[in-house]
């Protein structure tokens, strides 16, 4: 065993011995008198008051007189209902004792009284000493109490103290007294009230403050949940001994007897079940998992009968849940043993700590039956497991933080090579996208000179604008006007965008330009079949499906005077007339699609032209393009109310408009899509 588990188990030992026999005392009570007139209480105290007293049952003997010759004599402590015959344990009885005294006994002196169920009044020489709760002949005149006492009593020159107890109890289980009663001086009793307040204190704040710096570890690493089952078991023991010995809760709280009966009976439910689900979490290859459950439903079971019954129901089912914690005792032992036997880490220390726990708490079981004379030394065995527990937790973060320590080092390490790497890769890639920059905007310079300039659409449409936003440096969407110098305009949208969309692109302007001669203003969806024969065929999409479909969306517009003739091939064409705006629906294929057939008939569309009305051909980029409170697309209604507020502005403004209003809508959001937009109005070209 190592020195650190060593010295707490040392220490543990001392506090048992100590704990078990408090006095060396070697005179007892006989017949009901305690003769210690040769003792020197000042050097020689404080003495227990063990023996032989006189007990009368069912009787409240007066304490003036009490001399009386039908009491028996008994052992005590001792309770009435474990005497040989057992008296019941409801009930109420008397006890006297004569304490002679001599020259060594000061004038004043103290009595301390511990664990009497459950009310007393304590007479000396017919004063009333001490008392906790109101012992009475039935259970209506009896207020149950159980909280230790420690009283002063000013004996004077009294060679004889006539000590009479009156106890009654009608809620336990138990009769009597378990603990022994001590006298003394003063600053003896007290010294001892004192100790032990000390040490249930020290107790439960260490308890407490290992609970929360293992609470604060959890906080910070929630993957780890052993250290919030330990601060949870930590805090239920620690709860359990305000409960115990000096009753430290009591002093706090002032419970009544039943709420603190109850309390005190649904702490130590859980106690078991914590010790039970921590090393389960802890190792979980050597756990039997049912049996979490299994303990889980008994402490639900127990502690819910406890809150519902009276309290004389809860301490009557006490017995059967000693054995649900005798058998968790023996599961967590197997758990432990096991995981010692298989060298798991920290197991040994485990061992050690669950056993003095085991140990200490069937010492306790024992003594809350009443079949054994000690005090409870499951805080002493709790505080070792408590503390080895915490020294296996700290030495797990110690060599954690070790292991950390050495990884950093060697991630520095790497991170030093790993930067030099990265530096050397970024400035390829850096010199590579250069290279690709440059080719593609190279590729723009040859896009844009296919693309009609504004100068040579400024002579065909003197009222126009055109928004061309491509999504990367180059783009899918293009403006395509007839070579031949006839008001015919078409605006396509090709599949994709960037590199993609902008080679797509370029093969239609080309098609659309070679075959224009074929392109009659009378019938210009003969001519758009025409060239979506071409671009399907190009694009190998003729015959049975590749797994690509691609294509393009185009509108194509005829102007001819007051009116216009038109190919909506699934692309946009609006038009705006006295402020409303609504949309011309064409055919719903597209170009070039495996999905479109060959012989697939486009359709005309005529629309008669007024003055200033204004047709607008659009991509589907800007319906597209996401934003609002909800991220949704701009759409086609908030498309048409802007096509209708632009109807106010010079046409030279629009541009702008439409930008302003996009940014507004997409408050950040990135672009989707291409967005090309025309805008012309016919009455202009007439008019030209």
């Amino acid at each position: 065993m190592n020195k650190a588990a060593f010295i707490p188990l040392c220490c543990l030992i001392f506090s048992l011995f100590s704990a078990c026999h408090p006095t060396q005392q070697n005179f007892f009570a006989k017949d009901g008198i305690l003769d210690a007139s040769e003792i020197d209480l000042s050097t020689e105290g404080p003495i227990i008051l063990d023996g032989e007293w006189k007990f009368y049952w069912q009787d409240f003997i007066d304490p003036a007189l009490p001399e009386n010759e039908n009491g028996l004599t008994v052992w005590q402590p001792g309770l009435w209902n474990k005497m040989d015959p057992p008296y019941p344990a409801r009930g109420y009885a008397s006890y006297s004792l004569k304490v002679k005294t001599g020259p060594g006994w000061p004038e004043v002196i103290a009595i301390r009284t511990h664990e009497i169920s459950s009310a007393f009044k304590l007479y000396i020489n017919g004063d009333l000493v001490s008392q906790s709760g109101d012992p009475g002949t039935d259970d209506e005149s009896t207020s149950a109490w159980i909280l230790p006492q420690t009283n002063v009593y000013i004996k004077g020159e009294a060679e004889t103290l006539n000590i009479v107890m009156h106890i009654a109890n009608f809620h336990d289980r138990e009769g009597g007294r378990r603990r022994a009663m001590m006298i003394g001086t003063s600053d003896q009793i007290m010294d001892i009230k004192h100790r032990s307040l000390a040490s249930d204190s020290l107790l439960i704040g260490a308890l407490l403050l290992i609970a929360l710096y293992h609470a604060i570890l959890y906080a910070y690493r929630r993957k780890e949940n052993l250290p919030l089952f330990f601060a949870l078991v930590c805090l239920a023991f620690a709860l359990r001994t305000a409960f115990d010995n000096e009753r430290i809760i009591l002093l706090l709280i002032p419970f009544s007897f039943d709420v603190y009966g109850k309390l005190w009976f649904i702490t130590y439910f859980i106690m078991g079940p914590g010790v039970q689900f921590f090393l389960q979490g802890l190792f979980p290859q050597e756990a039997f998992k049912p049996a979490s459950f299994i303990s889980l439903f008994f402490l639900t079971v127990f502690s819910l009968a406890t809150l519902i019954l009276p309290l004389e129901a809860g301490i009557a089912i006490l017995p059967y849940y000693h054995l649900v914690t005798l058998a968790i005792m023996l599961y967590t032992l197997r758990i432990v043993l096991a995981a010692a036997l298989r060298r798991r880490p920290g197991s040994l220390t485990f061992t050690i700590g669950v056993s003095i726990l085991i140990i200490t708490g069937i010492h306790d079981l024992l003594y809350t039956e009443g079949l054994i004379q000690s005090v409870y030394l499951t805080p002493s065995g709790l505080l070792f497991f408590v503390f080895s527990q915490a020294f296996f937790i700290a030495s797990n973060y110690a060599r954690s933080l070790t292991n950390i320590q050495h990884l950093s080092a060697q991630l520095a390490a790497y991170s030093s090579r790993l930067e030099s790497t990265v530096k050397e890769r970024t400035e390829i890639l850096r010199q590579k996208k250069e290279v690709i920059t440059h080719d593609i905007s190279s590729a723009r310079k040859v896009i844009d000179a296919s693309i009609p300039s504004q100068e040579q659409l400024a002579v065909i449409f003197p009222r126009h604008f055109i928004l061309n936003q491509p999504k990367d440096i180059v783009g899918g969407d293009f403006i395509w006007i007839d070579p031949k110098g006839r008001p015919i305009i078409a605006l396509g949208d090709c599949t994709g965008h960037g590199v993609p969309g902008a080679l797509l692109s370029m093969l239609v302007m080309t098609v659309l330009s070679q075959e224009a001669h074929l392109l009659d203003p009378e019938n210009p969806a003969h001519f758009v079949s025409h060239v979506h024969k071409i671009i399907r065929h190009s694009l190998h999409q003729s015959g049975k499906s590749r797994g690509n479909d691609d294509g393009v969306d185009l509108c194509l517009v005829c102007f001819e005077k007051n009116r216009i003739r038109a190919v909506g091939a699934h692309a946009g064409l609006y038009l705006v007339s006295k402020g409303k705006a609504s949309v011309l629906n064409g055919d719903r294929k597209g170009l070039g699609y495996w999905r479109t057939p060959d012989d697939f008939n486009f359709s005309n569309m005529e629309i008669n032209i007024q003055e200033d009305d204004c047709l607008y051909l659009l991509s589907d980029g800007l319906k597209d393009q996401n934003g609002g409170n909800r991220n949704l697309p701009f759409g086609n209604r908030r498309l048409l109310l802007l096509l209708e507020e632009l109807d106010t502005m010079p046409i030279e403004a629009r541009h702008q408009a439409i930008i302003t209003a996009l940014k507004a809508y997409s408050a950040g959001e990135p672009q989707r899509d291409d967005i090309l937009v025309a805008g012309i109005i016919p009455s202009s070209i007439i008019n030209n």
